[in-house]
């Protein structure tokens, strides 16, 4: 529950409100935003965004060079090209119905694996998160996420990860753990579960 806890009091920061990746600003307690960089080096960007309707052009650019790229068949390409029309479209339509508090920028650890986070061994709370590298403000809709190793689905689920990849709970555990995030993290709501559902 401190993990849940911590990842909700990020969205009470005040932070630039912009798309991008934080950076030192020239005071010493300032942050300025600079061009998203993230572990997925492939959605990184060559400049910040000031509205999530931006943000997500940027995003089916990227998806759209990529899924072409690897096309050989004229066919097949036309349909690739049908489907990410189809998903741009329906993309648009889903942001421009999403509340204004949800687009309230936040700040994000974009790499907030069991990895980063310090754990007191006899109290068993979080105490600290560290390794900031990858981080971004991004609108809180985008921002909330259950624990990656918590997952079951997306990149996360069985079929698709890879053949290395492991988790630290069991599925029905995994699910009763995400029911408490939802519940300490305010994550449990329909916009939120359809931004996620976008994103995947």
């Amino acid at each position: 529950m401190s993990y849940a806890t911590i990842v909700a009091k990020m969205f009470t920061l005040d932070v630039p409100q912009l798309i991008g990746t934080t950076t030192a600003g020239q005071a010493s307690d300032a942050l300025t935003v600079r061009p998203y960089v993230g572990v997925r080096t492939e959605l990184n960007a060559d400049r910040v965004y000031d509205c999530i309707e931006d943000l997500f052009e940027h995003l089916h650019s990227v998806k759209k060079a990529s899924a072409l790229a690897s096309c050989s068949n004229k066919d097949v390409e036309l349909h690739v090209e049908s489907l990410l029309a189809q998903l741009q479209a329906f993309t648009r339509k889903q942001l421009s119905q999403l509340p204004p508090h949800l687009l309230r920028c936040a700040l994000s650890h974009d790499d907030l694996t069991e990895f980063n986070i310090l754990v007191d061994p006899q109290a068993g709370v979080v105490t600290g998160i560290i390794d900031w590298e990858f981080n971004s403000v991004v609108p809180g809709i985008l921002a909330t996420r259950y624990p990656i190793w918590l997952k079951y689905d997306g990149m996360e689920d069985p079929r698709f990860a890879r053949s290395d990849y492991w988790w630290l709970e069991a599925p029905a555990e995994s699910g009763r753990l995400n029911t408490i995030f939802e519940e300490v993290s305010g994550l449990r709501t329909e916009s939120t579960k359809m931004a996620h559902r976008i994103i995947r």
